[in-house]
């Protein structure tokens, strides 16, 4: 399966540490969930999860006014 995005761990220094497997844990119309599986002997403190996938992020702005609120 080709999902065009690219999942990695990568380390102080940069480099990425590239997944052994990933596994799809659920799949529906509009949902899907990888689980993505790593092999190093680095601990997680130190790395950081990178995941890339296409798309786009709109911004808009919203008015709005919260009326009669109960508040404690």
């Amino acid at each position: 399966m080709d999902f065009q995005q690219s999942a990695y761990l990568e380390g102080p220094d940069g480099k990425p540490l590239s997944y052994d497997s990933f596994e799809t844990t659920a799949q529906d119309k509009n949902e899907l969930g990888l689980a993505y599986l790593f092999r190093t002997d680095r601990p997680l403190d130190d790395l950081t999860f990178v995941y890339k996938t296409p798309g786009t992020i709109v911004t808009r702005a919203f008015d709005y006014e919260l009326k009669n609120l109960k508040l404690p």
